[in-house]
């Protein structure tokens, strides 16, 4: 098992069957609004999945699961990833999703708090 604490986390309780049409749509529209914190992490997800699942032959810095460079951008075809990563993934996408949220409403009601601060 990963000694990456957020796959280990992650990869708990993860169900046999596909993702649905609904969780796939729903997870790419994630990934194309998802910050480059998020989206190293989703890479580091994948990696973390293939060095537990696959060992790593020839040269360590493959590309697992079909994945290709496009221009600058690491892309996946997600009917190539295995179905215990896309709920790995999945999982990340809404905890992710939820943590920047809430940061983004900490942050303006600091800025509101500072602002009422400097009015008095």
């Amino acid at each position: 098992m990963s000694n990456f604490p957020l796959y280990r986390n992650l990869s708990a309780k993860i169900p046999k069957k596909p993702l649905s049409s609904k969780q796939k749509t729903e997870f790419v529209e994630s990934i194309n609004r998802m910050d480059k914190d998020g989206v190293e992490l989703v890479v580091a997800l994948i990696r973390a999945h293939q060095i537990d699942h696959r060992p790593v032959m020839g040269t360590p810095l493959a590309v697992p699961y079909e994945g290709c460079f496009d221009g600058s951008e690491l892309t996946f075809d997600m009917d190539c990833l295995p179905t215990d990563l896309c709920h790995i993934l999945f999982k990340f996408s809404k905890v992710h999703s939820k943590d920047v949220q809430e940061s983004a409403l900490r942050r303006a009601v600091a800025a509101k708090v500072v602002a009422n601060s400097c009015t008095k």
